[in-house]
């Protein structure tokens, strides 16, 4: 895939979620229990590229609980919420793409960045969680005219 986005930019923004969470867990703030993200089964006709932003949420959400769990650091849900929300309007920022108005080429390039970025900082140990989340945006992405 044509790299569309500034790595530099995207490391950035990761760097400054990461710090945010870091401090969150320093804290003390306590976990909860999560549910593994299983994108909805719907006809290709009801896909449209907003639900896939908004299923790209909370698929992100999901695997950075999951990643918390994998660290063994507690978060705070609200905040996790509202940090994925930013760190993905700050990806789809710097690929260039709308997160208001998104397109399936959009969704291609933010999913890719978001998947590069959690590679990045979670090696190996997360390797199974990235790749359920990204086959199950995948499923939705391949519905997308």
């Amino acid at each position: 895939m044509v790299e569309f986005f500034k790595w530099g930019a995207v490391d950035n923004i990761c760097d400054s979620y990461f710090s945010t969470i870091r401090r969150y867990i320093l804290r003390g703030k306590a976990g909860i229990s999560m549910t593994r993200y299983k994108a909805p089964d719907l006809p290709a006709e009801k896909v449209t590229p907003e639900l896939v932003r908004d299923e790209l949420l909370k698929c992100f959400e999901s695997a950075n609980k999951e990643f918390m769990e994998i660290l063994g650091q507690p978060y705070q849900d609200e905040v996790l919420k509202q940090q994925v929300r930013q760190f993905l309007e700050g990806v789809f920022k710097q690929c260039g793409v709308s997160i208001e108005r998104p397109t399936k080429e959009g969704l291609l390039m933010a999913i890719e960045a978001c998947k590069a970025n959690a590679e990045k900082m979670m090696g190996e140990k997360g390797a199974a969680v990235i790749r359920h989340h990204y086959e199950e945006m995948m499923k939705l992405i391949s519905k997308l005219r």
